[in-house]
Formats: structure tokens, C-alpha cells, sequence
């Protein structure tokens, strides 16, 4: 897999990750925190902020972040999968609250009543390393290869998935998955606040292939 496709693969089958800030309480220092986040149809990460949280006072301040993904690993940290995206945060659109409340429907009510604010995460470069030895930059270039649909196309492909697919694809029948996401590498299932990735066998061009590889993957 090509290493854009790769790095993108990790960012959309991790839910959550630690965010670096500038402190200003402590001039000078970073400041970091573990925070969920789901990337938008073109891999920017969206996150929900707290105005009480020292973030958003560091954001006040000084807009540029960094946020660190990673692979879980059973014997070899080193040799996981990880990632540190670098760039600004930024007030999310309102198309983009619909996507994160997919993911994360338990922040409707953060969002709505308790000075929540939704961000975007426009990403500049990423530190990717793809395993042990295997280290990249990616800049703007290389992200815009991202694989990626637009909203509308995203639509169209959540539409086209069979609503009793999904207890196939997430391979249980004691509990109840809804679709909270799709794009060209897969689609990601909810089950209350449990998040689970199901990859496609390979890149999709198009939602018009969607319905015949859902079709392969529960066969």
C-alpha cells in the first residue's frame, strides 16, 4: 500500500489521539492531552474542546497544534504504525458537526449546552512512520493524494449500504452497530460510544462501488 494510503489508513481506524498545544501558563512548554477525534471526508481531524479546558486557553493564544496517532502493538512499540500530524486548528464548518456527531453522538449535548466548541485540525505536514525503519514527511503534496470523497459523494455512498449488512461486517450478533462513517477505504461502525473500523479490500474510485463490495465483504 502506498505510503499516503497507508498514513490515511491510520488516521480513520484511530478514534482518538494526544493533542500538543502551547502552554500558556507554562511559556515556552507544550501541553498535551488525550482527545477523540474523527478526520473529516478529507483526513482533517475534527475535535470537540471544552472552553474551560487548558487547550482552549492555549489556543487562544497560539493556533498551531500537533496531534499523535498510533497502532496499538502487543510486543514492540517501535514497531507500530504512528503518526504525529502537524498544523492549525481552526472553527470547524457546520457541515462538519453532522460527521463528528456520527462518531461521537454522546457530544450533541456538549456541543448544545456546555461551551463546547467544534475545531478542525487543517493539517500542514505528518511525521509518519509506517513501522520500524520506515520513516516520512508528508507535506501538502502528498496529502492531497489522500483518498477522499466530497460530502455529496460521501452521501450517496452511506446511502448505498444495506442497513443488515452491518451486523456482518462488524461480526457479532449480540449487539447492535449503526453506520457512523464511510470513505474510499472503508467504513467505520457504532455500537453506543464503541467505534469499529471495517477496511475495504482495496481503495474504492467511486460510492457507485460500494453496494458490490459490501456485497463481496459479507458474502
Amino acid at each position: 500500500m502506498p505510503t499516503v494510503e497507508s498514513y490515511a489508513s491510520l488516521l480513520r481506524r484511530r478514534f482518538a489521539g494526544v493533542l500538543a498545544t502551547h502552554c500558556v501558563r507554562l511559556a515556552g512548554y507544550p501541553f498535551a492531552s488525550r482527545v477523540p477525534y474523527c478526520p473529516d471526508p478529507h483526513g482533517h481531524p475534527l475535535l470537540a474542546v471544552s472552553a474551560l479546558a487548558q487547550h482552549s486557553q492555549n489556543l487562544r493564544a497560539d493556533a498551531r497544534v500537533a496531534l499523535s496517532i498510533w497502532d496499538e502493538h502487543p510486543d514492540d512499540v517501535q514497531a507500530a504504525a504512528r503518526a504525529t500530524l502537524v498544523g492549525d486548528i481552526e472553527t470547524a464548518h457546520a457541515d462538519a458537526s453532522s460527521i463528528y456527531l456520527e462518531h461521537f453522538p454522546v457530544a450533541a449535548v456538549y456541543l448544545r449546552e456546555l461551551d463546547f466548541t467544534l475545531y478542525r485540525l487543517r493539517v500542514r505536514e505528518v511525521h509518519f512512520i509506517a513501522g520500524f525503519a520506515s520513516v516520512h514527511w508528508l507535506d501538502d503534496g502528498d496529502l492531497s493524494d489522500v483518498p477522499a470523497w466530497s460530502i455529496a459523494e460521501r452521501t450517496r455512498a452511506l446511502a448505498a449500504v444495506p442497513e443488515d449488512s452491518l451486523q456482518k461486517l462488524a461480526e457479532t450478533g449480540e449487539e447492535t452497530f449503526q453506520l457512523a462513517g464511510i470513505d474510499p477505504q472503508g467504513l467505520t461502525l457504532r455500537c453506543t460510544q464503541t467505534l469499529r473500523r471495517v477496511a475495504f479490500p482495496e481503495t474504492l474510485q467511486s460510492p457507485r462501488s460500494v453496494a458490490a463490495t459490501l456485497a463481496q465483504l459479507t458474502a
